[in-house]
């Protein structure tokens, strides 16, 4: 694997300020064709782009694993569960590299639920893991499900695990973290901070910071103005629920709407009402124009990017097809 390490942000190429001058703004645009006409990114990991469907009834039915470096891709339409091919059932995906193997993983759970609603069948759960290696799926049996992932929200791999925002079935207001062990193929819960000092919050919204997990909160949220503080807490260890630390408030009077992520020097970017995508340097706490074009929030997104040699040498014998 190559040794450098970037920060992509979806979508045109641009020259940027030399303050954010880690940054590599591209159009990404995968070789293929995809049936609902548009992608999501479900996460970036090992120099791979997990993509799938930018629909609701196809979203995680089809994943694609897509290494711009060398210009592969491999499309994965099989499952080893039965839910996969069920009208009212909804997916998750996520992915993640376990390095100790020198394995990619897929893993996807699949709920017995139509469009993320109530009721929820939790005993016909399913989850299945797929090894790039082998290529082919494996279906994790005997484990018991009593936590929902929220319907296409960012999934974060770090510190080994794949995580996902979740909540209790009959708690909805008491949100969680389901975390997947990458290496041990086990699942775990983690417990989020208590966030009564927010107020009536929006969010958490699960990002990374200096390798750590970490995640956005808006408190104070005030509906009708659309306003409130966007906060930072990080866990200095994972798995380590008193090590949750809140590190810092966006303290700006412009309104924000959407939280990017944070970079490598600890720039803030954020998505303006008008679209924009702006930097706030918590440092100075000013905001700064990056001059960039104007973005949907769900079609622009921040993710560290390694390359990678994956896919280079597959074989079209893998439990996918290679386009």
């Amino acid at each position: 694997m190559a040794e450098q390490n970037k920060q992509l942000v979806g979508e045109k190429n641009q020259s940027l300020p030399e303050e954010v001058d880690i940054l590599l703004v591209l159009e990404l645009k995968p070789p293929i064709d995809f049936v609902s006409g548009s992608c999501s990114v479900v996460d970036s990991c090992a120099g791979l782009l997990c993509l799938t469907e930018n629909d609701d009834v196809l979203y995680g039915r089809v994943v694609y694993l897509w290494n711009p470096s060398v210009r592969r891709i491999i499309t994965i339409r099989n499952s080893s569960c039965e839910g996969i091919s069920k009208e009212f059932s909804w997916i998750s995906p996520g992915c993640g590299y376990d390095f100790d193997a020198g394995v990619f993983k897929l893993v996807r759970i699949i709920y017995d639920s139509p469009n993320c609603e109530a009721p929820y069948d939790l005993e016909k759960t399913e989850i299945e893991v797929y090894n790039l290696s082998t290529g082919s799926w494996r279906k994790i049996e005997n484990l018991v499900v009593n936590w929902i992932i929220y319907c296409q929200l960012r999934i974060l791999y770090v510190n080994g695990f794949v995580n996902w925002l979740a909540f209790h079935p009959e708690r909805h207001d008491e949100d969680l973290i389901v975390a997947f062990d990458v290496k041990s193929e086990d699942f775990r819960t983690l417990e989020l901070p208590d966030l009564e000092m927010e107020g009536d919050y929006r969010g958490p919204l699960l990002k990374e910071y200096k390798d750590m997990l970490a995640f956005f909160v808006c408190g104070n949220f005030a509906a009708l103005e659309g306003t409130g503080t966007w906060s930072l807490w990080v866990m200095r260890e994972y798995g380590v629920t008193n090590s949750w630390e809140r590190l810092f408030n966006v303290v700006t009077e412009q309104r924000i709407v959407w939280s990017l992520g944070v970079t490598k020097n600890c720039d803030i970017l954020l998505l303006t009402p008008d679209s924009k995508v702006v930097a706030y340097d918590f440092k100075e706490q000013e905001v700064k124009n990056l001059g960039l074009p104007k973005y949907c929030p769900h079609s622009c997104f921040l993710i560290t990017y390694m390359e990678s040699l994956l896919l280079l040498d597959e074989q079209a014998n893998l439990d996918g097809h290679m386009d």
